[in-house]
């Protein structure tokens, strides 16, 4: 009783294998958690940026359209 599958006694070298297994488990765990969490971040600013890009491009364009149709007004005869 007592014995691992090799029928021998478990090790405290087997008991420290097992429980750096466990951490790594639990630490890839957290890992990927936080690898997620950063996903989820970066995609909701990249649609903040996204939606300030289009006002800013709107805007402009008015602008420009704003800017043409006064030199075209002023440089037609009156």
């Amino acid at each position: 009783m007592g014995e691992n599958l090799y029928g021998r006694k478990p090790s405290l070298a087997d008991e420290n294998q097992v429980i750096a297994k466990y951490d790594l488990l639990e630490l890839e765990t957290d890992l990927r958690r936080d690898i997620k969490q950063s996903e989820l971040q970066l995609q909701a600013k990249m649609s903040e940026n996204k939606a300030e890009m289009i006002r800013w491009i709107v805007g402009v364009g008015m602008l420009q359209i704003m800017l043409i149709t006064a030199l075209l007004l002023r440089l037609l005869p009156s």
